[in-house]
């Protein structure tokens, strides 16, 4: 960041006009980036983020195989958008919901979070951010606890 910060003023701009910055989660970034663009507000993209939730469900979908053969060969079905799915598909993702309770919770905590997105002011973001974490957080769903504690680390 501190190179990029220097290429920028080396070409006359000015490292304070940086305002924000969009990124993943990676604590090396997010320090480079309050070192060198100190007026800029860190900004955890939206693709990353989803990605990280999507990475949580199959995490818990794995452990949670162990224990009900029927859900394997899903891992697609809890991932992608379920717009997406057709009405096949749909029907096979109902039934392996109803097999596994657990699962079944932690698919609606990855697709419920989307609501962040559609928040029309910080107020509501954070109250929304506030009251899912407290979901997650009472729930049993290990994967998920995980990623609270790292919007928790990442609240800013």
């Amino acid at each position: 960041m501190e190179a990029l910060a220097k290429d920028i003023e080396a070409h006359k701009g000015n490292r304070n006009n940086i305002t924000e910055v969009s990124m993943d989660f990676s604590a090396a970034f997010t320090a480079g980036v309050m070192e060198s663009f100190p007026k800029a507000s860190i900004i955890y993209d939206k693709f990353h983020f989803s990605q990280f939730l999507g990475n949580a469900m199959n995490e818990t979908r794995i452990l949670e195989v162990k224990n009900n053969a029927f859900l394997k060969g899903s891992k697609y079905l809890w991932l992608k958008n379920p717009e997406t799915l057709s009405d096949e598909k749909k029907t096979k993702l109902a039934e392996l919901k109803i097999s596994n309770r657990g699962l079944a919770e932690a698919y609606q905590m990855k697709e419920n979070f989307k609501e962040f997105y559609e928040k029309e002011t910080k107020e509501q973001a954070e109250l929304f951010l506030q009251y899912w974490c407290e979901w997650v957080m009472s729930s049993d769903i290990e994967p998920m606890k995980k990623v609270v504690k790292t919007v928790k680390a990442h609240w800013q």
